[in-house]
């Protein structure tokens, strides 16, 4: 579950660090799709840690592909 974690923040960091969007705003749009609130070191399963990838992949794309 720790390579887990390690690959979400692998995926979100880039995005904020960039400055397109804040950490914040991608951990709540992560939270809203997951109907909780999101701490990626609070994933206790692979099957959660595949739910979560998956959600931040698509809010990734989301901030990316805005202009």
């Amino acid at each position: 579950v720790k390579n887990a974690r390690i690959k979400i923040h692998e995926l979100i960091d880039p995005v904020w660090k960039s400055g397109k969007v804040s950490r914040t705003n991608i951990y709540r749009a992560i939270s809203k799709e997951l109907g909780y609130v999101y701490h990626a070191a609070e994933i206790k399963t692979m099957d959660e840690a595949r739910i979560v990838y998956h959600i931040a992949n698509g809010v990734v794309k989301l901030y990316l592909n805005q202009k």
